[in-house]
């Protein structure tokens, strides 16, 4: 995927843009539509989103650290990458639990 100078954007870059992209359309779609599956199922989206784009930002913050032999760097955002990976491991088991069953869904990821 190129960039405005011809360069490319690695794919964890691809990523992030992914869910931040998935996070905006999430929240526009969730503000102006009435409560039902479908926004439920939309929210839990954005919820996955967000924690991919913050995954992915940390992650490549740990690389980062790496690079530069930063052991204060790899501590700090390797547990803020475990954090946020833990996170997104949830969120999309509560996004599949709530779309296979209707009482599940009454779990908003909004609320």
């Amino acid at each position: 995927m190129p960039t405005f100078d011809g360069s490319a954007i690695s794919p964890l870059g691809g990523v992030a843009i992914g869910a931040i992209v998935l996070v905006l359309i999430a929240w526009l779609v969730v503000s102006f539509q009435r409560p039902g599956p479908a926004r439920n199922a939309m929210a839990w989206a954005g919820t996955i989103g967000f924690y991919g784009a913050l995954l992915s930002l940390f992650v490549h913050l740990v690389g980062r650290s790496l690079d530069n032999d930063s052991t204060a760097g790899l501590v700090g955002f390797g547990f803020l990458a475990t954090m946020f990976g833990l996170g997104l491991v949830v969120a999309i088991a509560r996004a599949i639990g709530s779309l296979r069953s209707v009482a599940a869904s009454e779990a908003s990821a909004t609320n």
